[in-house]
């Protein structure tokens, strides 16, 4: 299988895992706001000001949840995950290459890799923690706007999913990258 292949099966199988990590996310929003769309638009139209306690309430009991289930080992061991998988298919691209022209083993050691390795982890980790984050704060300004707007259960919870496919759009970046 050609290289560039092979770091295209393992940019997929990083999307998939961090997918997997914010799966528990999207099903936390589909539990707890989904239901609550109902309330929250009939709310905004029986009283004057906006449904806010109610949103507010929703969006920090999905918080408090959040912090349990996105879990910062969950995150770097998904990373480290990815970047020993592409560390040792391009050590092993590279050994083999290297073999074939002048028949000896180069990678004995590469103390130097370590560092790079973690380096990665390290913002890997950081871009899939904000993730969620992200997609919370921006559902939740959509929700307060769009309730205030008096838009339909069915207009948000088609606004929430959309912002799922922005997430996952996102997530693909960053295993890509």
């Amino acid at each position: 299988m050609p290289p560039e292949l092979k770091l295209r099966r393992h940019e997929r199988a990083h999307a998939a895992r961090i997918m997997a990590l914010i799966s528990p996310f999207q099903e936390l929003v589909k539990s707890e706001l989904i239901p609550l769309l109902d309330v929250i638009v009939s709310e905004s139209k029986v009283r004057v000001d906006d449904p806010t306690d109610i949103i507010e309430r929703v969006f920090n009991s999905i918080r408090v949840r959040l912090v349990t289930t996105f879990t910062s080992q969950a995150i770097e061991r998904t990373a480290r995950d990815t970047a020993r998988a592409v560390d040792n298919e391009a050590r092993d691209l590279f050994r083999r290459q290297f073999k074939t022209v002048f028949n000896a083993d180069p990678v004995a050691a590469e103390p130097w890799m370590e560092q790079e390795v973690n380096t990665f982890v390290a913002e890997n980790a950081s871009l899939i923690k904000t993730l969620p984050e992200e997609a919370l704060a921006d559902i939740e300004q959509m929700v307060f706007r769009e309730a205030r707007r008096g838009a339909s259960p069915q207009t948000i919870r088609a606004n929430i999913l959309e912002q799922f496919d922005t997430t996952e759009a996102r997530a693909k970046l960053i295993a890509r990258d």
